[in-house]
């Protein structure tokens, strides 16, 4: 006999049946912003992963730098490759908590959409004109809410939005466990990919890593991946919490602090940094001076003029903003003979 349940109430069964009580249910989520039909197919969940997909902040997340590693250009990390390393260790996580899976990837897809080109230097270049210190995950929120789909916004479910507000470390705690486990992942896809790819290029060489870590987690960065989402299962199972154990932490903490000392926090990175900051503040002060120029996509959203010109300046990849600065900064030519 052929079921007269949809392909989405039938997933909503299997939630029903296999997640962990501490898991959310899809059809237990506190909704969207705007109501909407329920799609026949997928959960709200599925739903959000593929709006999250198909948004152009997601398709400039490639060109988006999260980690540079040498100024020769090795070791260049893209935002996209640290989303989808992330989307990988939540989704691991997750699925051996018996957590929504769904829910999971769709955070940890979203979570760094708000992230400005040039790493870290974009959230301190752009904190140089905000009230408050520009960040990336509040700023995500913003694009998923407000400036995605034509100033419509993506429409996503409460819980993916809050996720993606809280899965950086300085921020509240998220209010799922699924948000738990995508900061987490987030964490752990940041220290490792920096010093696996600090490894593959020679800035850093096996004898430099920390005891504490290897002799807790393993030699190599696929054990670190491995043993700390296993950690992490065994530490959180059936609990209201995703943690690690205390010697996990540690070690993680040890890592941390290589990459902070050894790798981010080298001379020729921090100079490389500056001159990034410096490309995009110099952007937000053209705009500043002349909102006229920014695209009509971002003069129309209603929002304070200096808000827009944040808006426009974050969405720009490292690539657009070095023409952008090329062509509105500096002299097209020499008058003369050099």
């Amino acid at each position: 006999m052929t079921s007269s349940r949809s392909p989405r109430e039938r997933t909503e069964d299997l939630e029903r049946a296999s997640l962990s009580g501490w898991a959310t249910l899809s059809v237990e989520s506190k909704g969207r912003e705007q109501t909407e039909p329920a799609d026949p197919l997928r959960s709200p969940f599925q739903v959000d992963a593929h709006r999250i997909m198909a948004s152009g902040a997601f398709g400039r997340l490639r060109d988006k730098t999260h980690v540079l590693l040498a100024v020769n250009g090795e070791g260049y990390r893209s935002r996209l490759e640290h989303t989808m390393f992330g989307v990988r260790i939540g989704r691991t996580i997750a699925r051996a908590l018996r957590l929504n899976e769904d829910l999971a990837e769709a955070i940890a897809l979203g979570r760094d959409l708000g992230a400005t080109a040039f790493a870290r230097a974009g959230d301190e270049a752009l904190s140089l004109f905000t009230e408050e210190p520009f960040r990336h995950n509040h700023h995500s929120v913003r694009v998923v809410e407000r400036l995605e789909a034509d100033g419509h916004g993506l429409n996503l479910s409460w819980e993916v939005r809050d996720g993606i507000a809280t899965h950086s470390g300085d921020a509240q705690t998220p209010a799922t466990l699924e948000g738990q486990v995508v900061r987490l992942a987030d964490r752990v896809a940041a220290v490792v990919g920096e010093l696996r790819d600090a490894l593959l290029v020679g800035v850093l060489a096996d004898e430099d890593l920390p005891a504490v870590a290897t002799t807790i987690l393993g030699a190599t960065p696929a054990d670190w991946v491995r043993t700390i989402c296993a950690d992490t299962v065994t530490t959180s199972m059936d609990t209201p919490e995703v943690a690690l154990s205390g010697p996990a932490e540690r070690a993680l903490d040890a890592l941390q602090d290589l990459v902070d000392q050894r790798v981010s926090g080298r001379h020729g990175i921090l100079a490389e940094r500056a001159r990034g900051a410096h490309c995009l503040s110099s952007l937000v002060v053209f705009y500043t001076d002349n909102p006229g120029r920014l695209p009509a996509a971002y003069r129309h959203t209603g929002a304070p003029e200096q808000q827009q010109v944040i808006d426009f300046v974050a969405s720009l990849t490292d690539g657009h903003a070095l023409r952008l600065f090329t062509q509105l900064m500096l002299p097209r030519r020499s008058p003369h003979r050099l």
